[in-house]
């Protein structure tokens, strides 16, 4: 997975980098989180580290793609626990 348009210099690219990857990881958990946690997680704790993003918009899409990403790897933990009830 291409991560530059998260290192762009405009915020706007910045932003949709985000909104797009957001998208993606809500419609295909959890094969995006599991197949691309190495590529996502570092980028997304640089970007809210000291030296990472200033735009406080920015800084909430990368929060909003980090619970889209973990709520992704919940709902898949969820969904097997009640199949092993069933059986």
């Amino acid at each position: 997975m291409s991560v530059s348009g998260f290192s762009s210099e405009n915020p706007r690219v910045r932003y949709e980098a985000m909104q797009a990857t957001g998208l993606l990881l809500n419609d295909l958990a959890p094969t995006f989180q599991t197949k691309f946690h190495g590529d996502l997680l570092p980028v997304f704790i640089k970007m809210l580290g000291p030296e990472g993003e200033t735009h406080l918009k920015l800084q909430t899409q990368v929060m909003a793609c980090l619970t889209s990403f973990v709520r992704g790897l919940i709902d898949e933990e969820s969904a097997e626990d009640s199949e092993t009830n069933l059986a």
